[in-house]
Parts: structure tokens; sequence; C-alpha cells
């Protein structure tokens, strides 16, 4: 099936959707440098107050990383189905399992700045098992690549705020 992308016409060599191939397949990682969108995930299956968090991010640098989870901008440029999914099975959901009433130390310290970073965080995540990359789809969440549980996750990046932001946390 032919996808009319509004970006490159469909060449791979120019397009920041079809230009993204990450390790697809078999391939199976456990640690990797990349740049989140900035994206952080927050919830779970799991009993309240015990939640899942973390940080998305494809398993290497892009140039647009922002591009894989905007859904305001694809709803306005009409992007299709499998180009949404294209851009959601690459990123990987590095996250952990917290109690939502003590939500505070270091790594949720990192994904709050990640959270209202201006724009995309450059980090370096190590899992705590390898994890295969695939597409995780089901009737309750948006399609996504795979999860695993953090062992490190380290940013590289003086984070930038929006100014009203961060006025808002600032006593």
């Amino acid at each position: 099936m032919k996808i009319n992308c509004v970006f490159c016409s469909n060449n791979p060599k120019t397009c920041p959707i079809h230009g993204i191939k990450f390790f697809l397949g078999n391939k199976e990682i456990k640690e990797f440098s990349s740049v989140s969108p900035p994206t952080v995930f927050i919830g779970s299956k799991l009993k309240y107050p015990s939640v899942n968090i973390g940080v998305m991010s494809p398993p290497e640098r892009v140039e647009d990383p922002w591009i894989l989870d905007i859904p305001s901008y694809w709803a306005q440029n009409n992007f299709s189905i499998n180009q949404i999914i294209n851009l959601r099975r690459n990123l990987i959901n590095s996250r952990k399992k917290a109690n939502a009433r003590e939500l505070n130390d270091k790594f949720v310290n990192s994904l709050q700045e990640i959270g209202m970073a201006v724009k995309p965080v450059d980090v370096e995540i190590e899992l705590n098992k390898r994890i295969k990359m695939g597409l995780n789809l089901d009737e309750i969440n948006s399609p996504r690549g795979p999860s695993g549980e953090v062992k490190k996750l380290k940013i590289n990046d003086n984070i930038k705020v929006h100014n009203k932001v961060e006025k808002l946390l600032t006593p």
C-alpha cells in the first residue's frame, strides 16, 4: 500500500517519517543513546497507587524527534494511520514502577525536566534486560514500541524550560 506523505512524496531519503529506520524485527537492545521528543509516560494497569513512569525515546538519535509524538501536528497534516503507527513503533518506553504518593526521587525529577523541556532532550538509557524491537497494539493504548524496565537514565543536555512554566515553578 502506498502512503501519501506530506513530507516526501514517498522519497525516504528526505523524509523524517519514511527515512526513520531503527532496529526492527528480532534486534535486541539493552542500552542506547537517543533524544526524547520530549515525551514521558505515566500510567499503568497496576493497582493504584502503583504506576509505571518512564521516558519515551527512539532507540537511536534522529534529526526531528518531536515528530514521533505530536498528535496535533499529525492531525493538521492529515497523517495516515500507517504513518502514525510507523512513528509510534519507534518509541521505547523506558519505565519503572513507582508509588504515586511518593514521587520524589532522581528518576521522577529527570522525567519532570524532560516533560517540561522546550526542545528534544539528549538522553542515555540502560535497561535491566534486553528488549526486542517491535510494535505493541491493544484496544486501550495508542500504538507504541517496546517497554523495558529502566536501570539508568542520564540527561546529557541543559534543559530549557519555557519562561512561563519556569515562573510557575519558582516560588
